[in-house]
């Protein structure tokens, strides 16, 4: 992938950077520079859930491709289909679950000047066979401009 900013940035077929975040293999596609968005393909094991948590500096905005993912946020559960689409404003409390027993896929899109892409290098750096201890996620999120919402 072409990271010169003068340049079109592309990224093919099997590249990208892949990250085990909390079970979920996900790849991010764009340059991984901050002062650019983040474009992730994001599987979603069933069973699989984020915790609601708020991103200080960037918008992130969801496309579901596959499945059903249920969305957690001021309004309550949304459910997404394929063909749904999520703006979420930096500052707003989102979560999301698959509740179902079948994968699903997104694309998340986060806007320049955000954390999103430190946030996967440094779960998948922990990654391993039990789950992290959510202070270690905590400080993750705190490191890369994000944080967790009490329980």
């Amino acid at each position: 992938m072409s990271t010169n900013t003068n340049e079109i940035a592309v990224t093919r077929p099997g590249e990208g950077r892949i990250y085990n975040v909390m079970g979920a293999r996900l790849a991010v596609l764009s340059t991984g520079r901050k002062e650019h968005m983040a474009f992730v393909d994001h599987p979603v094991p069933a069973g699989f859930a984020v915790p609601q948590h708020i991103h200080h500096d960037e918008d992130e905005m969801i496309f579901v491709l596959d499945g059903t993912i249920t969305f957690i946020g001021a309004q309550g559960g949304i459910e997404g289909r394929p063909g749904t689409f999520l703006h979420i404003p930096r500052g707003v409390p989102h979560g999301f679950a698959n509740r179902t027993g079948q994968e699903a896929r997104m694309l998340a899109v986060a806007s320049a000047g955000g954390g999103l892409e430190g946030i996967f290098r440094e779960l998948d750096a922990i990654a391993g066979a039990r789950a992290p201890d959510p202070a270690q996620v905590g400080s993750i999120m705190h490191r890369n401009d994000a944080a967790l919402m009490p329980a």
